[in-house]
């Protein structure tokens, strides 16, 4: 008899921003992934032309490593949502200081540091957690600019022949705005598989049909990594 052929390794589709959908398709590639990647941003960062005026602050707030790269670099503490915008940030030149998670727990490890302030949040035009006010009540004063939009894109035509072919997809999901989106715009025939990085997002996702759903252990982006592996084996 025969030896069965292996199946073929699901296809990641991957729907960030293009800047973030290029450096975790460099993470999947350098964890060994051997399968086929296919980059089809729905969202698009615009800049709104606001500057970032820091006079008088004592800190900045980084809740994306967008913001990290639109911003001229001080000689500032950078508290940053994640270990991934911290390094940017690190790489930038800010003293950056990593809440290793979300929204909630950057609002977390301000309040345990006690900066005196005032801050500056540095964000897109949409952001969860309404960072800056809950700090400046808390009695940290934060305030913030918004530096770029993230408008919706169509779905590439690479990314819609995959979700209509027969190889098994799948979907890393970062935002409840991208699910959202994804859920408006995708044509979805192809075995499907999402890795969503909270309830939150998953939860967006609640009227679709799919083969499979798993919520990152940790809302960063070494967890979805790791919940791809665990999608490849269940695949």
């Amino acid at each position: 008899m025969g030896q069965s052929m292996p199946k073929p390794l699901p296809t990641v589709l991957l729907t960030r921003p293009l800047a973030q959908a290029r450096a975790f398709a460099h993470s999947l590639y350098a964890a060994d992934f051997g399968g086929e990647v296919v980059i089809s941003p729905l969202l698009e960062i615009h800049k709104t032309g606001a500057t970032v005026d820091l006079n008088g602050c004592t800190g900045v707030v980084f809740s994306s490593r967008q913001a990290v790269e639109l911003t001229p670099v001080q000689d500032l503490p950078a508290w940053c949502v994640g270990d991934r915008t911290a390094q940017v940030a690190r790489d930038a030149g800010w003293k950056a200081i990593s809440a290793g998670g979300d929204a909630e727990a950057l609002f977390e490890k301000i309040c345990a540091d006690k900066p005196a302030g005032p801050l500056m949040h540095i964000r897109g035009e949409h952001s969860r957690g309404k960072l800056a006010q809950r700090l400046t009540e808390y009695g940290i004063p934060c305030k913030e600019t918004v530096l770029y939009q993230q408008n919706v894109q169509k779905m590439s035509d690479q990314g819609k022949q995959v979700l209509v072919g027969e190889n098994p997809v799948i979907l890393p999901l970062f935002s409840p705005r991208t699910a959202r989106h994804f859920v408006q715009v995708a044509h979805v025939t192809a075995p499907l598989l999402v890795i969503a990085m909270s309830d939150v997002v998953a939860n967006e996702l609640k009227d679709m049909t799919l083969d499979h759903l798993l919520i990152a252990s940790r809302p960063t982006a070494d967890a979805m990594l790791e919940g791809i592996q665990i999608l490849i084996d269940a695949a």
